[in-house]
């Protein structure tokens, strides 16, 4: 029994021992030590930190504009007094840019007014329509030029006319620079001439006008008449004188006129001779050259000018008094006792009342006087006008003793 329990003791001995060998950690290896639990700590309040000072914005650069270059149309004023309306269709227009890299630059017209035909009869002075803007490229520029493919002209008195073009492209030759941060205001200015007379018929021509055109001319912009509006300028009436009439003085003139219009039927009329206010059926007498210029405006700011010309002049008269004599003849021959009663008197165009002096053989003699003496007698009669024309008759006769 004794031994039997010995026996369990040892295996419960190894058993044990055994356990602890395979529990023992391996060489080398360290178990893990456990963290502490960590302490509950309160934060410090934030430090108050000044904010840098807001920098203050940088200006903004200047905005490139839509465009850097304007087309305007202008006339100048010249015969387009003679016209109710002068429509210019314009096809095209461009540019020539100087460079190796330049060359023509061609461009339609941006307005409906310019294709389809604009009217150069409000564009007088400096008003001015545009008919095209864009970019171009930065550089220099050397012409600017218009395509005109139709002309239609109606006179004021309605009739309609031809208009010549010296050739379908206007061009204008001129220097200026273009950049993309400035706008160029370019005005292109035309003007209808009148060559002729009226006996042989007056022609108009369109052609530039190179000193009222380029980048640097004033004008009045003026917008396209809007659609459906009234676009017909006033009709202007003139009777009295007429264009390049010449008066011989003492004649006179006395221009009349007045305006009629479709839509309103009381259109502003003004006038000036000289430059002065004139009204209509006023006597002009004054010798010189006189220009007179009627304008008419109807309600819908339409307007219409006619200009006349005409001159007053004094002709140089170089016609001498006539010389009337009666009661003696050249030659003749009287018996006494019977005499000679010479009357005379002179007449002239521009003078009426000549400076009539007589002498009778050489004496101061009057008209009407009895002449009874015997022998030659000799009677002189001079005329004198007031442009110092002269005229002068001789008469030579004789009274003899019976």
């Amino acid at each position: 029994m004794k031994r039997t329990g010995r026996v369990a003791v040892t295996l419960v001995t190894v058993l044990l021992l055994v356990l602890t060998i395979a529990c023992a950690p391996t060489p080398g290896e360290i178990p893990p030590t456990p963290a502490p639990a960590p302490e509950e700590v309160t934060p410090p309040p934030p430090e108050e930190v000044t904010p840098p000072p807001t920098p203050e914005p940088a200006p903004a650069p200047s905005p490139i504009p839509e465009a850097n270059f304007r087309l305007l149309i202008s006339d100048d004023v010249n015969a387009i007094g003679d016209f109710q309306s002068l429509m210019v269709t314009i096809s095209s227009v461009g540019v020539h840019k100087a460079g190796e890299v330049g060359g023509w630059l061609e461009f339609l017209p941006a307005t409906e007014a310019a294709t389809e035909g604009l009217d150069l009869a409000p564009l007088q002075g400096d008003n001015a329509q545009e008919i095209w803007s864009g970019t171009l490229p930065d550089g220099k520029y050397t012409m600017v030029f218009v395509y005109v493919s139709a002309i239609n002209g109606t006179l004021n008195n309605g009739d309609s006319t031809d208009v010549k073009l010296p050739s379908e492209k206007l061009h204008i030759n001129t220097h200026f620079n273009i950049s993309e941060d400035s706008l160029v205001n370019f005005v292109f200015d035309l003007s209808v001439v009148a060559a002729g007379s009226e006996q042989s018929g007056i022609k108009y021509i369109l052609k530039p006008v190179v000193s009222q055109s380029g980048p640097n001319q004033e004008f009045i912009e003026v917008s396209p008449p809007a659609a459906g509006g009234d676009t017909t300028p006033p009709t202007i009436t003139l009777t009295g004188v007429t264009e390049g009439q010449v008066i011989v003085s003492p004649e006179t003139v006395t221009p009349e006129f007045s305006a009629s219009d479709e839509t309103d039927p009381s259109p502003t009329v003004t006038a000036t001779l000289n430059g002065d206010g004139f009204t209509s059926g006023t006597e002009v007498s004054e010798l010189g050259e006189h220009e007179l210029i009627v304008t008419a405006v109807d309600a819908s700011g339409n307007e219409a000018e006619l200009a006349v010309n005409f001159e007053i002049v004094e002709v140089e008269d170089t016609t001498p008094p006539v010389i009337t004599l009666t009661g003696v003849t050249e030659g003749q021959v009287i018996v006494s006792p019977d005499t000679v009663t010479p009357v005379f008197s002179a007449s002239d165009d521009t003078d009426p009342n000549p400076i009539v002096v007589a002498t009778l053989n050489g004496e101061p003699f009057t008209s009407d006087t009895v002449v009874s003496q015997v022998g030659e007698h000799e009677l002189i009669v001079t005329a004198i006008d007031a442009s110092d024309n002269e005229a002068e008759v001789v008469v030579n006769f004789e009274i003899v003793q019976e």
